[in-house]
């Protein structure tokens, strides 16, 4: 909490142990966190109800009202169906769906049950990928499965299979699900962006989170000068362009581009929890060491890697 509260109030895209600013949030975490163990030893309380569980400001109580098993309830507004729906927060404290049990969960449809909701899940993605607006990714104002320009194609050498680089915004919340290898996301993308110098066999690209925060694509530009073997792509560029060079894989931490991706039959490493954990139509690494050797053996173990559009 102490880590993200710093990221994303300095805007500082990795920790600065120096950092004088650091200091000042870690004693006032520290401070928070004594005055509530002394709140919560006085009184009574029933429920806690956030409006975030990130960052020191809502992340300590939510967690101590937990440790506590006092319920912590969330409100959260659903843009797509325009309603509010009352979450409660499990000892995760995330501010997610269980997506951790979503196999679990879906197991125990009916038959009938499993076959509508595949059938919703196949319109859904079917209309995201026609360039339609995606009413359920609220936070993008249009479609990145946009049609390109005609003749509009992206730089590529024809020699050099591809490999796509999806960085997520470095000050936005990294630690938002249950764990990851690197401690943030700059940390993620300069270890690929080292990996590119010795993997040259590959051409690499490199393209931002189309939500990322004022400012930060520009570090992404000031980024990738040590870098000029690595081609940036606007945040903006459609996934059609990127999917017709066939990729032999893209890189995330826990993006939708994902599944989104696997729908093509291109597979994605991720590099912590995510949304997919519990199915392998994409690949989740669960230490520095076994990157390192799906990197440097990356033919040898893509061309096992099959994907399974049933899941």
């Amino acid at each position: 909490l102490i880590y993200d509260t710093y990221l994303r109030t300095t805007f500082n895209p990795t920790l600065n142990l120096n950092d004088s600013r650091l200091k000042k949030i870690f004693v006032r975490a520290e401070k928070i966190f004594n005055e509530l163990n002394i709140y919560f030893k006085k009184n009574k309380v029933k429920c806690v109800i956030p409006s975030h569980l990130c960052y020191i400001s809502y992340g300590i109580i939510s967690r101590i009202a937990i440790s506590k098993n006092i319920p912590v309830i969330k409100v959260r507004a659903e843009l797509a169906s325009k309603s509010l729906r009352l979450i409660k927060i499990d000892k995760y404290c995330l501010d997610e769906s269980p997506y951790y049990s979503y196999k679990k969960i879906f197991n125990k449809f009916s038959k009938a049950k499993k076959n509508k909701n595949l059938a919703i899940g196949k319109k859904i993605i079917k209309s995201r990928i026609s360039g339609k607006k995606d009413k359920y990714l609220k936070y993008l104002n249009k479609s990145l499965f946009y049609t390109p320009t005609k003749g509009a194609t992206l730089a590529n050498n024809p020699n050099k299979e591809k490999i796509i680089i999806f960085p997520h915004c470095f000050y936005d919340y990294p630690h938002r699900f249950r764990w990851m290898i690197f401690n943030d996301f700059y940390e993620h993308a300069t270890y690929f962006l080292e990996k590119s110098i010795k993997l040259n066999q590959y051409q690499w690209f490199y393209k931002p989170h189309p939500h990322s925060l004022e400012g930060h694509v520009d570090y992404h530009k000031k980024l990738l000068k040590n870098y000029p073997n690595v081609s940036y792509l606007s945040k903006d560029t459609s996934h059609k362009s990127i999917i017709q060079m066939k990729p032999k894989c893209i890189i995330t931490n826990h993006g939708t581009v994902a599944h989104e991706y696997a729908y093509f039959n291109i597979p994605a490493i991720h590099t912590g929890d995510n949304p997919h954990i519990n199915y392998k139509f994409c690949f989740t690494v669960k230490t520095k060491k076994k990157l390192d050797f799906i990197m440097n053996n990356l033919d040898n173990f893509l061309e096992n890697f099959k994907i399974n559009k049933k899941e």
